[in-house]
């Protein structure tokens, strides 16, 4: 049992409990693209404010400006691959998300991609310091939360009309998307508190960090594989030891 010593005063928001057994975090790779095919869904519709969250305004980038200035192409907004996690690098690209400036009705799409962008500095991207790291893990946190605590309570009237039949869950990630953003978070802080206060050796933040780093090339490489099964996405670890 691991003891972790929580400051009280970060207890309005720090929810996880100051003895663990164990500590989990959702796939880093997985979480991204499961934020990107909750923006293409057909059924939902992001609401941030008086904007929606759409890949139009991305079409609208690609055809108003040169390549040169974004990178992006048709196939990184609608991929094929809902699994492409390329795509998702792109389409939060710092440059990206600095272009969609001069389009009309694009913050609530930089916004969300803002989130997207901080999944992938704070678990993926090889070069982010560990401070870091617990920097965009919990701005990715406070993002959903204040998003999701707008949602609840604002009143029906304010939200578009061409949204005012969905359900308010239709307008939010999906909670497992939720719920994996705030459980990375608390894991990695906590991990970094045990640290700090040596009851973890500092191999435990170097672990962390090549899962980090390996998790891409595994997913990748594990959905190569020849055989009958290559097309199968999702794989349970059983079915993985038997490729």
């Amino acid at each position: 049992m691991l003891d972790i010593d929580v400051p009280s005063e970060w207890s309005a928001w720090f929810f996880m409990p100051n003895r663990q057994v164990f500590f989990c975090f959702q796939d880093p790779i997985h979480l991204c693209a499961k934020l990107r095919n909750r923006m293409l869904s057909e059924i939902t519709s992001l609401l941030i404010g008086k904007q929606k969250v759409f890949t139009e305004v991305l079409m609208k980038l690609i055809e108003t400006k040169s390549k040169f200035v974004h990178g992006l192409v048709k196939t990184d907004i609608e991929p094929n691959d809902r699994q492409n996690y390329k795509s998702c690098l792109k389409i939060s690209n710092e440059n990206v998300i600095n272009a969609l400036e001069d389009i009309d009705d694009s913050l609530a799409t930089q916004i969300y991609l803002r989130l997207l962008r901080s999944i992938v500095l704070a678990y993926v991207e090889h070069d982010t310091s560990i401070m870091d790291r617990i920097y965009h893990s919990w701005l990715a946190v406070l993002m959903c939360r204040i998003w999701q605590t707008w949602l609840q309570i604002v009143d029906e009237e304010y939200i578009l009309e061409s949204h005012s039949e969905m359900k308010k869950a239709n307008l939010f990630i999906t909670v497992p998307t939720h719920f994996s953003i705030e459980l990375n978070a608390h894991s990695l802080l906590a991990i970094c508190l045990l640290v700090h206060q040596q009851a973890l050796p500092v191999s435990a933040l170097a672990i962390s960090n090549y899962h980090s780093q390996s998790c891409e090339a595994a997913f990748r490489n594990t959905r190569s594989m020849s055989g009958v099964f290559s097309s199968v996405v999702n794989f349970t670890t059983q079915q993985f030891l038997k490729r």
